[in-house]
């Protein structure tokens, strides 16, 4: 898996005999390998001598080392554009509206087969593209410029 891996992450705290092992083997091979490393669980007297200059992922927990991963990876492999999970149901209730303008919300549930609850949460993530007609329950929605 070393020779396959765009390059490794080992986390050498407390220098567990096996991952200190595969680091070396990585940096043998000459593959790209970076030391993780929580000094508040290893003495930095025990941090052999000829790896203490390397570049490292230092962290105190789980959430400072997750964020340095990302950034690892992002200077890696580069960034790539994360897809919004919920712009496809959204374009999805856009459409429904602009077919069947004046609609309500359960109406607009009902034509597009999802949750009302979420049919309503992707409306709000649309502003500027509706306009809508009536307060409160029966609200109708419309494609914004809609002129019948």
């Amino acid at each position: 898996m070393i020779e396959q891996a765009a390059f490794g992450i080992y986390d050498v705290s407390n220098w567990n005999a096996n991952v200190t092992l595969e680091y070396g083997m990585a940096i043998g091979m000459n593959r790209k390998a970076f030391i993780a490393f929580n000094p508040g669980r290893t003495d930095r007297g025990d941090v052999p001598s000829d790896v203490r200059g390397y570049d490292r992922l230092q962290y105190q927990d789980l959430n400072e080392l997750t964020g340095e991963v990302e950034s690892l990876v992002v200077q890696e492999l580069g960034t790539a554009v994360a897809a919004n999970p919920l712009e496809a149901h959204r374009q999805q209730v856009i459409s429904t509206i602009r077919v069947n303008p004046g609609r309500t919300m359960g109406q607009i549930a009902e034509l597009t087969g999802l949750e009302k609850d979420y049919v309503r949460l992707l409306i709000r993530r649309s502003g500027e593209e509706l306009e809508t007609e009536g307060a409160t329950r029966g609200v109708k929605y419309f494609p914004a410029g809609y002129n019948p």
